[in-house]
């Protein structure tokens, strides 16, 4: 049997981070939240993890399209997020997925298993009946 999906979001505003961990939690993955400034995101080892949800905007200098690369390198997917559409259309073309908030649950859900597919992520898929 696989193991488990594992996803990292990586988001510095409080209540975005919870609501999007508990949706994805819900769904069936297991989440870890990483919150900068408190935690160091710059520090995170992608290759612990299936997929990566990245904010494009990241405080106290952390390059939200560098952690985008380290995780693209270690295998893992990346879906860039922000509540600024323009910024998310100045990104397109880096070749990540897309989420923009707000974001609704059934987008996030077919999102997830979009770019998990994409990777070729070997980890186990969660029971359909979550979100249907």
């Amino acid at each position: 049997m696989a193991r488990p999906c594992r996803i990292v979001v990586i988001e510095d505003n409080e209540p975005v981070l919870k609501l999007l961990s508990e949706h994805i939690e819900v769904e069936g993955y297991d989440v870890e939240m990483v919150h900068p400034p408190l935690d160091d995101a710059d520090k995170i080892d992608f290759e612990e993890f299936d997929l990566a949800f990245i904010d494009l905007t990241l405080p106290h200098g952390l390059d939200p399209l560098e952690l985008a690369r380290r995780a693209t390198v270690a295998g893992t997917g990346v879906i860039l997020m922000s509540g600024d559409h323009a910024q998310l259309e100045d990104v397109a073309d880096a070749g990540h997925a897309l989420l923009k908030k707000p974001f609704r649950m059934a987008i996030l859900t077919r999102l997830i298993k979009d770019v998990l597919s994409q990777v070729g992520a070997e980890c186990e898929a969660p029971p359909q009946a979550a979100s249907a």
